[in-house]
């Protein structure tokens, strides 16, 4: 057998770790499979299920196949993530928005509060704990089941600190707001808790929706009330980080800010004035498509306006793969050919490589996918659920 040697607390730690993981990977797996794969022997693997048994992460789900030589029908294991679950919460400019979800994920229920705009910390402090319990109640899970809080918001954050050193949409709270500590104390309890960008968990979310985008570099554009870059880079031996550049406010040619260019109400607006009569972005484009003069200048405009601002972020972080979210996405895949197109006829950018495509995600479902399960796989990196 392959057990590791070292000190026994730690070592019990990591072969807890080992076999947990692999159920959470796994469908169900059974004693032999668990053991033959971890290396460790049988007798610690089931000691190791009945540990995780007791406080309920692994159930038995069944019965395998005898062997050729008959005995009793092996019990297959499976991961349970109804053992717990984790609250995501994302702070808007008006309201917030969240959702809870069980430790593998899934969906329970989405939730939704409207606060002022600028309001104090004390109301969204508040507002944070009243939908944690509001949320609980309405899924029918205990408080004592709560494995973490997640918590989204735009501006500058200090991810290691738990500190807003400035939030975007509220700016009579100051600086470096200490978020999660002010929550903890709200739920009168000393909870994990996770404060990230609102457009960097967004970025997480297409990774875990999309498992090919796993082990590449990732450069998410988000167009809505205002322009990010979500810039997700793996880690070896790790789990991918993201982070969230605030793009629009950068210079383009004439002077001009990106996002003021480049919203939907801007690009609209134009429209109009150009006799062009279109609600949307994807009836402009359909539009320039029927052979709209005006329409189709506009979504050339456009083009050259995404190829400029995504020639110079792509000079400084070389991505693979880039996905439009937002109010572009809505375009489909021909405006990203399109784009892909211009941009490789930039020089002297080479990196015939990358791929452009529209996310399939909305903002709140992307952002529930991607702070709950960053914050899920932080919360059993944690030592302290391996103790016993």
């Amino acid at each position: 057998m392959n057990e590791i040697v070292g000190q026994p607390d730690a070592l019990k730690i990591h072969n807890r770790k080992r076999v947990l993981a692999m159920l959470r990977e796994a469908d169900r797996m059974e004693v032999a499979d668990l053991a033959a794969a971890s290396g460790l022997s049988r007798t610690s693997v089931s000691k190791i299920l009945r540990f995780f048994a007791s406080s309920g992460l692994v159930r038995v789900v069944g019965k395998g196949l005898s062997t050729k030589e008959g005995g009793k029908k092996p019990e297959i294991y499976a991961f349970d993530g109804r053992a717990g679950y984790i609250c995501a919460l994302s702070i808007r400019q008006q309201h917030s928005f969240g959702g809870v979800t069980d430790l593998s994920g899934r969906l329970l229920i989405n939730m939704r509060m409207p606060h002022p705009r600028d309001a104090d910390i004390d109301t969204i402090v508040g507002n944070v704990a009243a939908m944690i319990a509001a949320a609980a109640n309405a899924a029918e899970l205990s408080r004592e089941k709560l494995a973490g809080v997640a918590l989204g918001i735009d501006g500058l954050i200090d991810r290691e600190h738990g500190l807003v050193n400035r939030a975007l949409h509220f700016p009579s709270w100051g600086e470096n707001v200490p978020l999660t500590d002010l929550v903890r104390i709200a739920l009168s309890r000393s909870l994990f808790v996770s404060l990230d960008n609102a457009l960097a968990q967004l970025a997480l979310g297409e990774l875990h929706e999309d498992p090919m985008l796993a082990g590449r570099r990732v450069l998410t554009l988000y167009h809505g009330d205002s322009v990010y870059a979500g810039l997700v880079e793996p880690v070896q031996g790790g789990h991918p980080i993201a982070r969230a550049l605030h793009i629009g406010q950068m210079r383009l040619e004439g002077g001009k800010e990106y996002e003021s260019l480049s919203s939907a109400e801007a690009v609209l607006r134009r429209a109009n004035e150009n006799g062009v009569s279109a609600g949307s972005l994807e009836a402009l484009v359909a539009l320039g498509e029927r052979g709209v003069l005006p329409a189709q200048a506009l979504v050339r405009e456009l083009l050259e306006l995404h190829c400029s601002a995504l020639y110079n972020v792509m000079l400084l972080f070389s991505p693979e793969i880039i996905v439009l979210q937002g109010d572009y996405a809505a375009l489909g895949q021909s405006f990203c050919d399109a784009l892909h197109a211009l941009l490789l006829q930039q020089k002297p950018l080479h990196l015939e490589g990358f791929a452009i495509r529209p996310s399939k995600l909305d903002m709140n479902r992307g952002f529930l996918i991607g702070a709950a399960m960053s914050t899920i796989e932080t919360y059993f990196d944690d030592d302290r659920i391996y103790e016993r």
